[in-house]
């Protein structure tokens, strides 16, 4: 076996050992500002969206004006984007992969927009 790996890479009729890389499963992220800031931007596109569409149903019925559907919508935003960007934190320091990742990722951004929804006294986080 070689120290550059087991399968030979051919290249312009050239056989060349193939190249070592450390073996990281694709799903995992690295835990970089980077990869923070891409799961809070994730989350506040899923959890705005989700806000924009209930708010949007309301005021259709006429229980919000358009200033307070913008507000609320834009709070679940920011708390979404919050709740997810540190429940994966929390997960990538706790496992680094498979079920139990996602339990925590649940239950850390579950947790999150509780408290979220708690200190803005109810309005707009949790009308998602």
């Amino acid at each position: 076996m070689s120290e550059h790996g087991l399968a030979p890479h051919i290249h312009d009729g050239t056989c060349l050992p193939a190249v070592c890389l450390p073996t990281v499963a694709p799903y995992i992220e690295p835990r970089t500002c980077d990869a923070l800031i891409h799961m809070a931007v994730v989350g506040a596109v899923v959890g705005g969206s989700a806000a924009a569409a209930h708010n949007a149903l309301r005021m259709k019925r006429d229980e919000i004006e358009l200033g307070e559907a913008m507000l609320y919508t834009g709070r679940a935003a920011i708390a979404s984007a919050a709740a997810t960007a540190v429940a994966g934190a929390t997960a990538n320091a706790v496992v680094g992969e498979g079920m139990l990742r996602l339990s925590v990722m649940f239950g850390i951004g579950a947790a999150m927009l509780y408290g979220l929804n708690r200190w803005t006294g109810n309005k707009g986080a949790g009308d998602a």
